[in-house]
């Protein structure tokens, strides 16, 4: 699902997508997060939210 919205927002190589799921088990969609309202942040509070892959993300980024 995430990957078929996304296309409509192909000038943002990084989002952050917002998905819940019903009694059903099947996905809807919440919201969807630019760069300065998720991923920063996420790193910032928590921890490295790509892993391994944090570095190669970070140089997507700029």
């Amino acid at each position: 699902m995430v990957k078929s919205i996304h296309t409509r927002v192909p000038y943002f190589k990084i989002v952050s997508w917002n998905v819940g799921f019903n009694k059903n088990e099947d996905p809807k969609f919440i919201e969807v997060n630019t760069y300065n309202q998720s991923t920063e942040l996420h790193q910032i509070v928590n921890s490295p939210l790509f892993g391994k892959f944090t570095g190669e993300i970070i140089e997507l980024s700029f």
